[in-house]
């Protein structure tokens, strides 16, 4: 494990009683993603059906954004359900290597592995929601990341940066697991990577739309492997230019 220095904390979570739903109860810190984190979050990542790890990074303007989401809680609500917990912390872009490694180990562990790493962040984020922090009471604080597991296969197709959807089985895992192992010491801005579930490519889409690079796992039956979300955004342009022109002409014909 490697300790890193946190700038800042959110925690979406909810509360026992009655009407405290679902949402943000934790901001904390010095925090500039947060609010592109939480778009993504809602878009693609909170209440998603699939079984995969939810898994989020956000590299831009001198920041990396960390994400894990749906952890069980030892806590219930009012009626018996079990909540869970999202985690989102910010760190200095120096830390790069560090969080894009601990993503690859999320990937590529064992489930009973995964819960372990799992249960440190649950701690961490029931943590910070007990002591319900704001900014003025947030200093930089120490978590550990993973830094230790399986590596990722050396054989598999090499992905480049650009904005890819992948269909998210055990070869794609390794793929992005080893691209970010790769890119780990790589100058990288305005990135994104995320780990769902069934997300539709439409959704997919625009997320692409709004960071210079991704890379997306996704549940979704429309992607069979991979997917060239540029080459994607430029048919849809030229099919709509097609189709603008096509109007002009029948306006013009008549």
């Amino acid at each position: 494990m490697r300790q890193v220095i946190v700038q800042g904390a959110a925690v979406h979570t909810r509360g026992i009683e009655a009407g405290k739903d679902y949402a943000w109860h934790v901001k904390a810190g010095d925090m500039i993603l947060l609010d592109k984190a939480i778009l993504f979050h809602r878009q693609v990542l909170r209440d998603i059906g699939g079984e995969t790890p939810r898994l989020m990074v956000l590299v831009e303007q001198k920041r990396i954004g960390f994400l894990i989401g749906d952890m069980a809680t030892s806590r219930q609500d009012h009626g018996k359900r079990t909540i869970y917990d999202t985690l989102y912390l910010e760190l200095d872009e120096k830390y790069i290597p560090v969080i894009f490694k601990a993503i690859a180990i999320l990937l590529l562990c064992t489930h009973d592995k995964y819960q372990h790493h799992e249960a440190y962040f649950v701690e961490y984020a029931e943590k910070l929601f007990c002591e319900e922090l704001d900014n003025e009471r947030f200093i930089a604080r120490l978590i550990k990341m993973p830094t230790a597991g399986k590596q990722p296969e050396i054989d598999l197709k090499t992905l480049i940066l650009g904005k890819w959807a992948l269909y998210s089985d055990e070869t794609n895992q390794e793929r992005c697991a080893r691209f970010l192992t790769d890119y780990a010491k790589h100058y990288i801005n305005n990135f994104c990577f995320i780990s769902t579930g069934r997300v539709s490519l439409e959704k997919y889409q625009l997320i692409a739309e709004q960071v210079e690079e991704c890379l997306l796992l996704t549940l979704s039956s429309e992607v069979k492997t991979e997917i060239d979300l540029n080459k994607k955004t430029l048919k849809k342009a030229f099919k709509l230019d097609k189709l603008t022109n096509l109007k002009d002409l029948i306006k013009f014909s008549r």
